[in-house]
């Protein structure tokens, strides 16, 4: 009985312990219990709360940055005015803002970004610090406006772009936010008009005038204005009304231009024998900016060159343009002339003249000279008259005639002591055409020949060096399946002119091999197993520095077939610069190099391949 009422009692209380809602009790063979039905609906219901709570906060966020209604913004700005301006002349560009939300904003400002090409004469209302405004509050629906004006000094044509940088905080929300509107603007053209007034016909020899006028088709006054004149290369600046901003150089700063009105700059010269046919003056406007030119318009005037009863021309080595030359070279001067009009022309004389760019003797060797002899010369001016060249004592119509002079240039120059340019100009004179008395004279364009830097560059081969020390190995002379090595040798040499991009190579003979042995005083040296090539290369090259060498070694293994003969090291190489001052590229060859030697006098005699 008593063990009956106990396990009742024990049934009982587990029954209340663990029996679930509708009075079963779970299965407790295993020890583990799973959470109540109501610990459930617990966590979901904060889970649920949470998630409300997030996209309340996340719905806030978007209506007070996006507004409510309206135009789904808080900010509503732009920047307005034109897309396309003259530059020099006044525009006008808004800044407009709203408050376009339902949200009032308690703190706007913004900066305008401006080019730095744009000047600006007036802002409404003023900024409060540089370009930026402080707005300060808007209520929904209140706006506003800056209105900015100036002027663009910038290149034709140009892009320019205008930017407003907002700053502004909605009222219930404690973070700051931007906004950026930009204007992109065109500058395609200008207020300066530019002319050039000049002879539709002109004769060679005879003075010329042309003007330049600038005029100012703005509002406002052009400041700070240059003009710049293209001329032909067959014409010859002599003069000018005001004078040029630098001697010599058609060039001219203006005066400030008034509205409307017009500077103008009177220039004369005269063509050379060389001009014909149709020759063009050209002016270029341009704004001047910390020594910047912001070039504006340009206009051009032609002139028609009609011929006259006497033609002549200075060719040098084929040509009429301007030239350079390596030391050495030689000068090849042809003057040739002729009556191409229908009167005799009486006592014709020529004057070539060779001038140097300082006070320095010129390069040329005139003791060398040929075809001299036909003239008269008197230090470095040539002279041809009637009494060295008789036809010259009356050319008739058709008559024609040809002066060769050759001029070596000296081969070894020393920059402290002789110059390294000349400038030949040749000048004819006529004292009678026809009945018409009076002298005539007219020159021909001038000539610059530059000499180039004496650039050299050398190659040798050799197994001993010159105090007799062995830098090669193996047998001497080679043999028939060994191995023998020999240093090569490369030396550059220069000092007229600084130089720029050197590089020597070669390749070596499929016999020949790169044994990874070199040195270099300069620059770097290096071998391309695909191409098998040598080469050595350096970027510049100071006048003051005269002599580098490089180095390295090659082994042959020469076979039978190669017996009694001299054995490749490699082929030709080559060397290449450009002189800084001349701008030339310079080149130079040199012939391959043999086991033959022949500048190593130990290893004389020992070049040819033995059994």
């Amino acid at each position: 009985m008593e063990r009956a009422k106990h396990e009742k009692d024990l049934a009982r209380d587990l029954q209340a312990i663990y029996a679930e809602p509708d009075g079963e009790l779970p299965d407790l063979s295993t020890l583990g219990k799973p959470p109540r039905a109501k610990l459930h609906r617990i966590l979901i219901g904060v889970l649920v709360a949470l998630s409300v709570v997030s996209s309340a906060a996340w719905a806030g966020f978007f209506l007070i940055t996006r507004g409510w209604g309206g135009s789904g913004q808080v900010l509503a700005a732009s920047v307005e005015g034109p897309e396309s301006v003259r530059a020099g002349e006044e525009v006008f560009f808004t800044v407009r803002y709203k408050d376009d939300g339902r949200v009032p904003i308690a703190q706007l400002e913004f900066e305008l970004n401006l080019p730095d090409s744009f000047h600006v004469t007036s802002a409404v209302p003023a900024p409060d610090e540089g370009m930026t405004w402080r707005v300060g509050s808007l209520t929904p629906g209140s706006d506003g406006a800056v209105s900015v004006g100036g002027y663009f000094r910038s290149e034709v044509p140009s892009a320019q772009t205008l930017q407003a940088a907002f700053t502004y905080r909605p009222a219930n929300f404690s973070s700051d936010f931007r906004d950026f509107k930009s204007l992109a603007v065109h500058v395609d053209d200008t207020t300066l008009k530019l002319a050039v007034n000049g002879p539709a016909k002109a004769l060679a020899g005879d003075q010329v005038q042309y003007v330049l006028e600038a005029l100012n088709a703005g509002t406002l006054p052009l400041e700070r204005v240059r003009l710049i004149a293209d001329l032909p290369k067959d014409f010859r600046f002599a003069s000018s009304d005001p004078a040029p901003a630098a001697p010599g150089v058609p060039a001219w700063d203006l005066p400030a231009i008034a509205p409307g009105a017009t500077a103008a700059v009177t220039l004369k010269g005269s063509y050379t024998a060389t001009a014909d046919g149709t020759q063009a003056v050209t002016v270029r406007g341009a704004f001047v900016e910390e020594d910047r030119e912001l070039a504006q318009a340009a206009a051009s005037a032609n002139t028609d060159m009609l011929g006259g009863a006497m033609d002549f021309h200075l060719v040098v080595n084929g040509g009429t343009d301007d030239l350079s030359l390596d030391p050495g070279a030689l000068l090849r001067l042809s003057l040739d002339y002729g009556n191409h009009g229908a009167q005799v022309v009486n006592d014709v004389s020529f004057r070539l003249t060779a001038e140097g760019a300082d006070a320095k003797p010129l390069p040329v060797d005139w003791e060398a000279a040929t075809g001299v002899a036909e003239g008269v010369r008197v230090k470095n001016v040539l002279v041809w008259d009637k009494t060295s060249v008789p036809e010259l004592a009356a050319l008739a119509p058709g008559a024609e005639g040809v002066i060769d002079v050759s001029v070596p240039l000296l081969s070894a120059i020393d920059p402290s002591k002789i110059g390294d340019r000349l400038i030949l100009t040749l000048t004819g004179t006529v004292q009678k055409v026809g009945s018409v008395a009076g002298p005539r004279t007219i020159s021909a364009t001038p000539i610059k020949v530059s000499v180039n830097s004496d650039f050299a560059a050398t190659a040798e081969a050799r197994y001993f060096t010159p105090d007799g020390e062995p830098v090669g190995q193996g047998p001497l002379p080679p043999k028939a399946g060994q191995t023998t090595t020999y240093r090569v040798y490369w030396t550059l040499s220069n000092r007229l002119h600084p130089l720029e991009g050197l590089r020597m190579s070669t390749t070596l003979p499929a016999h020949a091999g790169w044994i990874d042995r070199k040195d270099a005083q300069q620059g770097t040296l290096a071998y391309d197993s695909v191409t098998r090539t040598a080469s050595w290369t350096i970027p510049a090259w100071p006048a003051d520095q005269q002599t580098v060498q490089a180095w390295f070694d090659v082994a042959v293994v020469p076979d039978a077939s190669d017996a009694g003969s001299f054995l490749k090291l490699t082929n030709a190489a080559g060397a290449e610069a450009a002189d800084t001052v001349t701008k030339s590229r310079l080149s130079r060859v040199i012939s391959d190099l043999t086991s033959e030697l022949p500048t190593d006098a130990d290893a004389k005699g020992k070049g040819v391949v033995v059994d």
